[in-house]
């Protein structure tokens, strides 16, 4: 099985925020445990989650995005002008959701 995972919930994981923290990290785990279940994130996760840390410590946002870049190794998605595109026509009102 195949899951995008949402930029908000890898933040919550980073930013310690919210009621999400133990369950993202179950789930992350188990991913790494499995062949059946694998994540994916967007290249948009990255820069949200580097834009959200670099205000605290850059040291740290870098750090940040080259982990999550080593745990997703090669599922990462590039948002490109085709999928841009397709959010435009998304019947969401959230455009980064859209993308996603």
């Amino acid at each position: 099985m195949r899951f995008l995972i949402d930029a908000d919930v890898v933040l919550e994981l980073f930013l310690n925020r919210g009621g999400f923290v133990e369950n993202t990290e179950r789930l992350l785990l188990k991913s790494t445990k499995t062949e059946w279940l694998e994540l994916y994130i967007t290249d948009k996760c990255l820069k949200r989650v580097f834009l959200e840390l670099e205000d605290e410590n850059s040291e740290l946002a870098e750090q940040s995005v080259a982990f999550i870049k080593r745990s997703f190794n090669n599922r990462i998605i590039k948002i490109d002008s085709a999928i841009k595109e397709q959010a435009r026509k998304y019947p969401l009102a959230d455009f980064d959701s859209a993308e996603e």
